[in-house]
């Protein structure tokens, strides 16, 4: 489980009331935890992925439209907000006894190689699941 870039981003037709601004993302995490703690006390496993690392590019600056057609604003992504959601989440999970996967950390070296800023595969892709797998106990 992990989230960042859609509300990092406010252009995205999924969250098409713009941008998160930082406290509505901390929101959000904390009315996660019921349920994660919930999982966990069910002996469930839980493993908070972090935000991948962006790669910005000249295709992701230009305006976007939601799926009312409605102009919304320029991608408001970048590396230094995706690193303090990571940060602010991390510590959260961390206090609450769930793993993470600082898949930030995995991506941000390779952020070359995504095609859309965002998404990877290959070698990046192989390797957070390498690590979520160690994090579940399941390699």
């Amino acid at each position: 489980l992990g989230f960042g870039q859609h509300p990092a981003a406010g252009c995205c037709c999924c969250w098409q009331d713009g941008h998160w601004p930082f406290l509505r993302y901390v929101q959000y995490v904390h009315r996660l935890m019921p349920l994660l703690k919930d999982s966990l006390r069910r002996r469930k496993p839980v493993t908070w992925i972090g935000v991948t690392a962006w790669q910005p590019k000249k295709h992701n600056a230009k305006t976007r439209f939601n799926l009312n057609g409605e102009k919304k604003s320029l991608d408001w992504r970048n590396n230094y907000r995706l690193s303090m959601y990571n940060r602010f989440a991390y510590s959260i999970m961390q206090q609450n006894g769930i793993k993470v996967v600082d898949a930030f950390q995995v991506a941000y070296p390779m952020m070359h190689t995504t095609k859309d800023g965002a998404h990877y595969l290959g070698m990046v892709q192989k390797n957070i699941v390498h690590e979520v797998l160690n994090a579940l106990g399941a390699w």
